[in-house]
């Protein structure tokens, strides 16, 4: 579900970390990607709150892969920027 959308700076969305289809956890988080112009290009800032709401039995494991995939998605970023630098 998208939050906000403030072109070209700033992004956020609610999701359901590690979420099924048929899941009864109705605790999102919120991702939000904010970009701002620094000396040396461009600084992107990705933060992602509302574990607190995740249920107990859950919130480690969501935080874990939770992390795990923004490392990678960092990587695929890198690359890409690498690429067209």
């Amino acid at each position: 579900q998208i939050e906000e959308m403030t072109p070209p700076s700033k992004f956020s969305y609610r999701w359901l970390p590690g979420a099924v289809v048929k899941d009864p956890d109705p605790n999102t988080t919120l991702v939000t990607f904010t970009l701002e112009e620094v000396p040396e290009g461009t600084r992107v800032t990705v933060l992602e709150t509302g574990f607190e709401g995740i249920a107990l039995e859950k919130r480690a494991k969501a935080f874990q892969e939770n992390t795990d995939g923004w490392r990678g998605q960092f990587e695929n970023l890198e690359r890409h920027l690498g690429q067209h630098a």
